[in-house]
């Protein structure tokens, strides 16, 4: 598939993946070249179709998020009043995606309060319900060529917090949550 810009036709290959969307992000608006930028190394752009990064924000009542292909998240932010609303950066990795399931719902008003990923899998969706996104469950998708090791909790972190970055070659494989409508978030973090 060609992607073309302006009379240039571009192809993106990472690896032998080629890579079509970032995770479901919301289109960004066409940027215009700055004078003198040749349009055609400007990427990026909705006139290429290639995106990679920031998902839209979820919450009760809006649609999943999910990281496409490759990607798996390498932040997660969550903004409004009790984290309310929650988006994953995505970016592309050397896994394979397989089968894809989503997790039982968790929450902070009792047991369980965390879901991880089965052995194999990798977090690469998020949702939630209930009011300001008390409930929440995430997409556990295997990924060949890449497995589990050295795991750890993350942090703390809600909406005063910003972003979350979760560091140099990690990414999550569970979540958890706590305080007044899952206000706080914490992932399960793993080295591939």
């Amino acid at each position: 598939m060609f992607i073309k810009s302006g009379s240039l036709a571009t192809v993106l290959l990472v690896g032998s993946t080629l890579i079509l969307g970032g995770c479901g992000a919301e289109t960004p608006e066409t940027s215009e070249a700055e004078p003198g930028v040749d349009e055609s190394m400007v990427l990026g752009t909705t006139k290429q179709a290639v995106y990679s990064g920031w998902t839209a924000y979820t919450s009760d009542g809006r649609a999943a998020i999910v990281c496409d292909g490759s990607s798996l998240p390498t932040r997660a932010q969550c903004e409004g009043r009790y984290c309310d609303n929650v988006r994953l950066d995505c970016q592309p990795t050397a896994g394979v995606r397989g089968a894809s399931e989503w997790t039982g719902y968790f929450s902070d008003e009792g047991y369980p309060t965390a879901m991880i990923c089965p052995p194999g899998r990798w977090m690469t969706g998020f949702t939630c319900l209930g009011d300001y996104c008390d409930r929440v469950s995430i997409q556990c998708t295997e990924m060949s060529n890449i497995s589990r090791k050295n795991c750890f909790w993350s942090g703390w972190h809600s909406d005063e917090a910003g972003a979350l970055t979760f560091g140099p070659n990690l990414y999550p494989a569970g979540a958890s949550c706590r305080g007044d409508y899952c206000d706080d978030l914490k992932y399960y973090l793993c080295s591939p």
